[in-house]
């Protein structure tokens, strides 16, 4: 089959467009295209992975508005990867060790999360069946709607009242409690 071409009509002859630099300068921006360009640059984010949340935290090298890829809060591959932003130090900030992580630099890794909803392994739950667990499961419980339990024995002794607002979702997991009416909950 022969290929078909259409002779289009030719059109009007255009004003010639502005550069983004030009647009830039017409919105108030002041100083040469090269400071521009420099500008836009510096404030592209850089990307960083580690292999746990530890090696993140030494790392001094680490600046504002760098994103961070965790392989696992403990160790590679254990379930805890995450992503985070690194930011400037707030006065109201307080290390959790779950969502907000100081660093060896001066700034803070934040836990960046998807609507409210974690995978506990993220913030360094351990489901191993020996692990308390109560500090940031009640720090969870209190901050999130929707908590994700892998496979995994979670050791719990706070009170079971402080995860009553919290929809938790499980894939063959227990929480195991030291609850006056001896229930654990399995999910």
């Amino acid at each position: 089959m022969a290929n078909t071409y259409l002779k289009g009509v030719l059109g009007f002859k255009g004003e010639r467009g502005y550069s983004a630099y030009e647009i830039a300068v017409q919105n108030g921006f002041k100083g040469t295209e090269e400071e521009w360009l420099i500008q836009y640059v510096e404030n592209v984010p850089t990307m960083k992975h580690y292999n746990n949340v530890s090696n993140m935290k030494n790392d001094k090298s680490l600046i504002k508005s760098y994103l961070v890829f965790t392989l696992g809060y403990y160790t590679p591959y254990d379930g805890g990867a995450a992503t985070y932003l690194i930011r400037e130090k707030k006065s109201s900030d307080v290390e959790d060790r779950a969502t907000i992580h100081f660093l060896e630099s001066g700034y803070v890794a934040e836990l960046i999360t998807d609507n409210e909803s974690v995978n506990v392994l993220t913030l360094g739950v351990k489901g191993d069946g020996e692990t308390d667990n109560t500090k940031v499961l009640t720090h969870c419980f209190k901050n999130y709607k929707n908590l994700y339990f892998p496979k995994g024995s979670y050791i719990f002794n706070g009170s079971v009242k402080d995860a009553i607002t919290t929809n938790i979702l499980g894939d063959n997991a227990e929480i195991i409690t030291n609850s006056q009416n001896g229930y654990d909950y399995m999910f």
